[in-house]
């Protein structure tokens, strides 16, 4: 939030975000609750965002890349990767089998929606039902 509300164009650009810059900046706690949070973990935290740092060069050079005429372009081949990541996570979720080899079952289509729902809540089913019973 902090990053957005900054920025140079935040004043034009808070127009345009929805529910996804919502749901990815919601903090559900206040900022005494989040500093005894931070405080309370900082180790992990100190350690986490190194990470988080080495991560960002690394994607920073991925969007840097120039194409190889003889081979896939590494931002393509990192995203590729990722998504096969999420994907069987997702899956491994879904079945609740925690082992290194590939599910032989794909979660249905609407997991996405339960996977929602159990991180960010039925906020919208919930919203669609109190406008119904008014």
């Amino acid at each position: 939030m902090r990053l957005s509300a900054d920025s140079a164009g935040w004043r034009e650009a808070r127009r345009l975000a929805g529910r996804v810059f919502a749901q990815s900046t919601e903090l559900d706690a206040t900022a005494s609750e989040l500093f005894g949070a931070l405080q309370n973990n900082r180790a992990n935290l100190i350690q986490r965002v190194d990470q988080l740092q080495q991560e960002l060069v690394h994607w920073r050079g991925l969007l840097e890349a120039e194409d190889a005429p003889d081979a896939k372009h590494p931002l393509l081949a990192t995203l590729e990767q990722v998504v096969e990541q999420r994907e069987q996570w997702e899956a491994q979720a879904y079945l609740k089998r925690w082992d290194d080899t590939a599910p032989t079952a794909t979660p249905p289509a609407e997991t996405g929606g339960m996977f929602r729902q159990m991180f960010f809540g039925n906020r919208k089913g919930r919203q669609k039902d109190a406008k119904q019973q008014k």
